[in-house]
């Protein structure tokens, strides 16, 4: 089994509404695609935000959004990688803006990462 980890930015870093997050992840088949998710701090919800771009072997590139331009300065917000299969990422596109349960995910990961906390700037 592979791994993924989220490089940039940092556990407690701070993010823009759209800044650049490095993943990496091992062992990517080429039926399986990774994916950021997020959530803001308080809420149940999570939103799926991929999937993300190969960069080059075990290095992924994904442009999250992270909450919207009314979002205040200092929010909190949580945020994972997973690699998923590709025939599954279509469950994702429903709930894209409207988010999903935490204990309901349209999606079962093939590898989930550590999740981190972010501060939007």
């Amino acid at each position: 089994i592979g791994t993924v980890k989220i490089l940039q930015p940092l556990d407690e870093g701070t993010v823009k509404v759209h800044d650049k997050v490095m993943i990496a992840a091992s062992d990517v088949h080429s039926d399986q695609q990774v994916w950021i998710v997020d959530q803001y701090e308080g809420d149940s919800k999570w939103f799926p935000q991929g999937p993300c771009d190969k960069v080059s072997d075990g290095l992924y590139n994904c442009n999250p959004q992270i909450g919207d331009t009314s979002t205040s300065k200092g929010t909190h917000f949580s945020l994972f990688a997973e690699v998923i299969m590709s025939s599954s990422a279509a469950a994702y596109q429903p709930v894209y803006a409207s988010g999903y349960e935490s204990l309901h995910p349209p999606v079962t990961p093939v590898n989930v990462s550590v999740t981190i906390t972010l501060i939007r700037i």
